[in-house]
């Protein structure tokens, strides 16, 4: 099994982004690639990202931060997608592994939601369909994991939307019938 995960990069401290690739970079036991979506248009920054090797680079002057993870979604290979913005982490260098083990055990879903840390707080939100019907829809994308092949079914991130462009994905996941499941992990 192969992960992509994709970090839609705008503008940020280089340390941030450092920390989210030393994390995934970091991950054992599995097969993963790395799409870095740069759309700072800065040397300082794009000097940063060469510095990592095995990485798949790509520029792009779109600015919405759904277009820019779209660019991701489209170059990626993996069987399943994670999104991390700057600043975000996997904990464990083993969580690509547990996700792995979740997804041989569950039947390959087509969307995995685990839980994640804020502010030194373990945080789990459960947004399953039904809550998705009554207009809720993830603050965030860190914690969820997209089969890849469920962008081809739906599609990806609408980019026309100035706003709420997850809340429509998350729509169209949960009218194509997709699999979801969760852990707190």
């Amino acid at each position: 099994m192969l992960f992509s995960v994709i970090i839609p990069v705008r503008k940020c401290p280089l340390p941030l982004l450092g920390s989210t690739l030393e994390s995934i970079l970091n991950q054992k036991d599995v097969q993963f690639e790395v799409v870095v979506v740069d759309a700072s248009n800065c040397q300082q920054t794009q000097d940063f990202i060469h510095r990592y090797e095995n990485l798949q680079v790509l520029d792009t002057e779109q600015q919405a931060l759904d277009a820019i993870i779209q660019c991701g979604t489209d170059a990626a290979h993996g069987d399943y997608v994670n999104i991390l913005l700057p600043g975000e982490f996997y904990l464990s260098q083993y969580a690509l592994q547990t996700v792995q083990e979740f997804i041989e055990q569950n039947d390959a879903p087509d969307i995995i939601q685990c839980g994640w840390m804020q502010q030194g707080k373990a945080c789990f939100e459960m947004r399953i369909p039904w809550l998705i019907k009554k207009g809720f829809y993830p603050i965030t994308l860190q914690n969820y994991w997209f089969k890849n092949e469920i962008f081809e079914k739906v599609g990806s991130f609408d980019t026309t939307f100035q706003f709420r462009g997850k809340f429509d994905l998350f729509c169209r996941l949960n009218q194509s019938g997709a699999k979801w499941t969760s852990f707190k992990r």
